[in-house]
């Protein structure tokens, strides 16, 4: 069994439920890795193409040794 939760108990960690969100890197290194991993979302000016362009052999190559 549960007990009573107060009123203003709001679910997950804050008020809205992403930690990650409230909670500042603690150490150098952790604000390099967030500030890493965000600069994978943004998207950069310098991708005009949609399409990426690949080496086509060197996929077939690394396919064919599967």
């Amino acid at each position: 069994m549960t007990d009573p939760q107060p009123p203003t108990l709001t679910p997950g960690p804050t008020a809205t439920g992403d930690i990650s969100e409230e909670l500042p890197p603690a150490s150098a290194e952790d604000r390099k890795a967030a500030a890493a991993l965000s600069s994978l979302d943004t998207p950069r000016d310098d991708d005009s193409n949609t399409k990426q362009d690949v080496d086509v052999e060197a996929v077939r190559k690394a396919m064919d040794r599967l």
